[in-house]
C-alpha cells in the first residue's frame, strides 16, 4: 500500500502545482494591455497588443490603437523616441490587428557630477 500512496501524492501534489502556476502565468499575462518587442537593440521597437484582452472584449482594433499609445510613456522612460508609426499586420485569429513601430535612441548618459537641467 505505501509503494502506491506515495507516487499518488507526488502526483497529486504536481498537478497542483502545474494548475497553480498556469494560473499565476495567464493572469500576468492579461494584466498587461501591450508587449514591447526589440527588432534592432537600441533602434527598432514593435508594440504589440495583447490580444487575449481583446479577444475577450470583442473589441480589437479600436481598443488596441489606444493601448500602443499607452506603451509610449514606459518607452520614453528608457530610450528617446525619434518616430513611431502604426501598421496593420493580419493575425491568425482572423483579424487585422494595429502594431506600432517605434523608433528609438538610448538615452544620453549623465556623468557623475554633471550638473542637469529641467525645463517645463
Amino acid at each position: 500500500m505505501k509503494k502506491l500512496l506515495a507516487p499518488l501524492i507526488a502526483i497529486t501534489f504536481s498537478l497542483a502545482l502545474l494548475i497553480t502556476a498556469a494560473l499565476n502565468i495567464e493572469s500576468s499575462i492579461e494584466s498587461h494591455d501591450y508587449f514591447i518587442k526589440t527588432v534592432h537593440p537600441d533602434r527598432v521597437l514593435v508594440v504589440e497588443p495583447n490580444l487575449s484582452r481583446f479577444v475577450k472584449a470583442d473589441a480589437i482594433a479600436e481598443d488596441a490603437g489606444e493601448s500602443l499609445m499607452n506603451a509610449m510613456y514606459s518607452i520614453a522612460e528608457k530610450y528617446e523616441v525619434t518616430a513611431s508609426r502604426i501598421i496593420q499586420v493580419e493575425r491568425n485569429i482572423g483579424s487585422v490587428v494595429p502594431n506600432l513601430v517605434v523608433n528609438v535612441r538610448p538615452l544620453p548618459a549623465i556623468e557623475p557630477g554633471e550638473l542637469v537641467s529641467i525645463s517645463e
